[in-house]
């Protein structure tokens, strides 16, 4: 929610590898489903629009540097 809202981005573009849900830790599909609820908010008050989503490949590696 703080992401889309400060930004004004789809929280789902970040994508389900992201790391603030590693650093959690919540497992790929857990974070996919926050940011999914994420955006329904946000695009509910006009806050957010769809973005285009890249799927994360399963198996690809995490981008965070301290998992790295």
């Amino acid at each position: 929610m703080v992401f889309g809202a400060i930004t004004g981005r789809d929280p789902r573009s970040l994508g389900q590898s992201e790391c603030a849900g590693l650093e959690l830790p919540l497992s790929t599909a857990q974070a996919a489903a926050l940011q999914q609820v994420a955006f329904d908010e946000l695009a509910s008050h006009g806050t957010v629009k769809p973005a285009p989503l890249r799927p994360s490949a399963p198996g690809a590696p995490m981008n965070c540097p301290r998992w790295r």
